[in-house]
């Protein structure tokens, strides 16, 4: 056999080996904090005193909350220096985020972790508040489970990000980026794809039914078993936000986006809710997509109707 040859062979099969390592080590129980985070970031008025304590109380955590929130949403006069200022710059909503993206890139390893989560924010982030404007228009009922479905929907993609970089930092040239949301390339490269290994990790943290299947099933929302709704609604954000619409495609949707449309259709007939007729216009979602991104980027003026108690 070519040497060339089998030299890709092995080192493939050095892939496949060390993610199975990872799933089969398990992943660590997310920190309670999270849980409690999500209840007082949710109230009317936000007690910053005490979303402060409750962070202060995972040491580690809070320190790479405030790292990465420094990274992905720059402030432009100078670092956020506690988790209170973060809170009021940032709003509850992001920092709510950031606070989930910190917790399950824990188990990536401290050498890669913070490198990850901020590869894995901007998309997902951008996706999540998609979600969260198509759950309205489409009249999903829960439209933050949208948000939460949005920014979770590729968590499979972190143990896949991790042996990418452990190879790439070995020295085997391994390409990081053209495998991503390439489902049979992530077969190829890895042996499972990024679907399969999210619904093993929502599986292991408990996640609701209806976050399972949007993260197992937002490339195929068909195959979705308990909210085949939610995941169309994942699954049109992320054909938008990945830049494969083009106004010329506005008729002709594949995939969740076609779904998504043929649910429209058969909930309100003739009679089109907004999104509809947005998407068939002439600059199409891809507007939406660009004031998302530009909302992103000054997250503080979404928290400025909140009110925060100190």
């Amino acid at each position: 056999m070519d040497r060339t040859l089998r030299t890709e062979k092995e080192t493939q099969q050095h892939r496949r080996s060390r993610l199975a390592s990872i799933l089969s080590g398990g992943l660590p129980a997310l920190p309670s904090c999270v849980f409690d985070l999500d209840v007082l970031l949710s109230a009317p008025i936000v007690d910053l005193k005490k979303v402060s304590e409750v962070v202060r109380s995972e040491p580690r955590l809070c320190r790479r909350i405030l790292r990465l929130s420094n990274t992905v949403l720059p402030n432009s006069s100078g670092p956020v220096q506690s988790v209170s200022e973060a809170v009021v710059l940032y709003g509850p909503d992001y920092f709510r985020a950031l606070v989930l993206i910190c917790a399950i890139t824990r188990f990536t390893g401290r050498e890669f972790r913070d490198e990850i989560a901020s590869a894995f924010w901007p998309h997902s982030a951008l996706v999540a508040s998609v979600s969260e404007r198509i759950a309205e228009w489409s009249e999903y009922p829960v439209r933050g489970l949208a948000y939460l479905a949005g920014l979770l929907h590729d968590i499979g993609h972190l143990p896949l990000m991790m042996v990418a970089r452990e190879q790439e930092v070995a020295g085997h040239g391994f390409p990081s980026d053209p495998w991503r949301d390439n489902l049979e390339l992530e077969r190829e490269f890895f042996g499972l794809d990024h679907c399969e290994i999210g619904r093993w990790m929502a599986m292991s943290w408990k996640f609701s039914s209806s976050l399972l299947d949007a993260v197992q099933h937002h490339h195929d929302p068909s195959r979705a078993n308990q909210d085949p709704h939610i995941a169309e609604i994942v699954g049109a954000a992320e054909y938008f936000c990945s830049g494969r619409f083009s106004s010329s495609e506005a008729d002709q949707f594949t995939g969740p986006a076609r779904l998504l449309q043929a649910r429209f259709e058969l909930n309100h007939g003739e009679n089109l809710p907004p999104v509809s007729e947005f998407l068939r216009g002439e600059d199409g979602f891809s507007q939406a997509v660009q004031e998302l991104t530009w909302a992103l980027q000054r997250p503080a003026e979404k928290a400025s109707g909140k009110r925060f108690r100190n």
